[in-house]
């Protein structure tokens, strides 16, 4: 519609659509991403709610590709020229860390100029307004998984592991509580060992995509007991190892997750069962523990 003589010039109007697709249900509306954008844009005005006569559109679709999200970028002028599409991927763990990112992409397609003017414009200063992204929150983890152990008891042994931590981008940290089941060795002539071990494991990780890994404190402590033998055994000690742990994480739906783990930890202050004044050795802890373990980790979002 011509502008009539003398009339203020109005600024131009872009109608913005987003189309949500799979895992990306807790990123903003259009309402709200241009709600965002409002404070960043200088001559444009964009219009969520498709209320005003608009000059162009501008669609935005967000997916959830594992850790990534992939943003698809499409605009549109009112006579239907396709002035701009892009692709873009940002690594975050929430949506709300790639909104200040989206919106300055928006702003960055339809505030340039789309089609060559007969005259070009003169140069114009414009100033630069940065939305800085915020920063990622920690968010709690809790895992129950199961495992199997070598080098904490006598015997290769099953058990039990419960994970409880925090989560904040790529570092994570972890507090996991081990129990193992327990074993009993025959060392002859009638004679029993028996043991038990429980202990905690701390650590601090790092993941990319679904790779991580983490540095780990191990402090245990094992029960053990001689049956049959000459002078009653009962012991409880400790021990104390540092060692690293890499896992593979497969993400699950409803923020739950599949973990594999794999630990090699080497002794710093081992255990030496004896019994009968020192005669006996029943066992010596070898030099490292390690173990392998399925876990499955709950994020509280």
């Amino acid at each position: 519609m011509p502008r009539a003589e003398g009339a203020p010039e109005r600024d131009p109007v872009y109608r913005l659509e987003v189309e949500l697709g799979p895992g990306a249900e807790e990123c903003p509306s259009a309402l709200v991403l241009a709600e965002v954008m409002r404070g960043g844009l200088r001559r444009t005005t964009v219009d969520g709610l498709g209320a005003l006569p608009a000059e162009g559109h501008v669609w935005v679709e967000m997916l959830r590709e594992g850790s990534s999200w992939r943003v698809r970028f499409r605009a549109r002028s009112r006579e239907g020229y396709p002035f701009e599409r892009e692709d873009a991927v940002f690594e975050a763990e929430r949506c709300e860390e790639i909104v200040p990112k989206v919106a300055s992409m928006v702003a960055r397609m339809i505030e340039v100029p789309q089609m060559p003017s007969e005259e070009p414009p003169l140069p114009e200063k414009r100033e630069t307004v940065s939305i800085p992204a915020p920063l990622p929150r920690w968010n709690l983890r809790a895992g129950l998984g199961a495992e199997i152990g070598h080098g904490m008891l006598p015997q290769p042994k099953p058990g039990l592991r419960f994970e409880l931590g925090g989560q904040r981008g790529i570092a994570s940290f972890l507090v996991d509580l081990r129990l193992m089941m327990p074993s009993e060795v025959n060392v002859g002539g009638g004679r029993r060992f028996v043991s038990q071990t429980f202990g905690l494991v701390g650590g601090g990780c790092l993941q990319w995509r679904v790779l991580g890994g983490c540095a780990l404190l191990t402090v245990g402590w094992l029960y053990a007991e001689g049956r049959n033998f000459k002078r009653t055994m009962k012991a409880n000690v400790s021990y104390i190892g540092m060692g690293m742990r890499v896992f593979v994480e497969l993400p699950l739906p409803m923020s739950m997750a599949l973990r594999f783990e794999g630990d090699f930890v080497p002794t710093l202050a081992g255990v030496r069962v004896v019994a009968n004044a020192g005669e006996d050795v029943l066992w010596t802890m070898p030099p490292f523990m390690s173990s392998g373990a399925m876990k499955l980790v709950h994020t509280f979002r």
